[in-house]
């Protein structure tokens, strides 16, 4: 376990990634792996509605969201604004996230991820029910966070993806 691991708001993530995203992810800008800032905005993604605060004003980010200022992701992985919005670009044309961009924030839908579990045991999936969600923004979209159905779960648990767990060690 690595000993630098923050506690998460889930024990486990489901993902699912095309081969071309994982081609995508594997690569490095400015010597900063693609899959670790994905790591990051999973880290910090949000698993309840939430609010954060941006200059003085609230923003509000529905499950399954983060809210990833450029500057601060800029200055995180040392990487140029214009080359960091590049890999937004990127990983929103492989849908990896679907960014919702405004004056005040940029926040993103991790679109990636199918479904999590909590630390109390259940299962929270992310749109894959196909029931769209009107995010607080307005934007409607496929990121309806419910409780999974038994029998769901027992289908998922069958399916090929990619998982990461909060107990392996970043890149």
């Amino acid at each position: 376990m690595n000993n630098n691991s923050t506690s998460l708001p889930f024990t486990k993530v489901n993902l699912t990634l095309t081969s071309e995203a994982v081609d995508f992810l594997s690569e490095t800008t400015s010597g900063t792996s693609h899959f670790a800032i994905l790591i990051q905005l999973i880290k910090n993604m949000s698993v309840t509605p939430s609010s954060t605060t941006k200059r003085g004003n609230v923003i509000m980010l529905d499950v399954g969201q983060v809210e990833c200022s450029i500057h601060s992701c800029c200055a995180k992985f040392g990487i140029g604004r214009k080359k960091f919005e590049a890999i937004m670009r990127k990983m929103e044309q492989h849908s990896i996230i679907r960014m919702h961009r405004s004056r005040l924030a940029t926040v993103a839908d991790l679109a990636c991820i199918t479904s999590w579990l909590l630390p109390d045991g259940s299962t929270m999936t992310n749109g894959i029910d196909g029931n769209p969600a009107v995010h607080s923004n307005g934007q409607s979209d496929n990121h309806d966070a419910t409780p999974m159905p038994a029998a769901m779960s027992m289908m998922v648990k069958r399916m090929p993806l990619l998982t990461a767990t909060s107990t392996e060690s970043m890149p």
